[in-house]
């Protein structure tokens, strides 16, 4: 396996998505706000594209210029960034 050819920094990504809270249907008050939370995620890979808007993450990339599993994030979703630092590896 070659090494893979991109400068892409390595992050993780901690942010909040929209959350289906409820099935259809009328709810108790009490019920919604006991519910209605956002879904609270976390992606790690490549970070592609940054703009002021958004984050572009790749989960996945080939030897050659493909990517796959790519996210797009808006940036007020963002808890916080890990920028991710690889010391050593070993392949097996």
């Amino acid at each position: 396996m070659q090494k893979l050819k991109n400068n892409f920094p390595k992050v993780c990504i901690y942010w909040y998505d929209a959350h289906d809270a409820l099935e259809t249907g009328w709810h108790e008050f009490s019920e919604i706000e006991k519910k209605s939370r956002l879904a609270e995620c976390v992606s790690i890979g490549w970070l592609f594209r940054e703009d002021d808007k958004k984050y572009v993450l790749i989960a996945d990339i080939t030897e050659g210029e493909e990517g796959g599993r790519v996210t797009v994030i808006p940036k007020g979703w963002i808890k916080k960034i890990e920028w991710l630092v690889t010391s050593h590896s070993t392949v097996y």
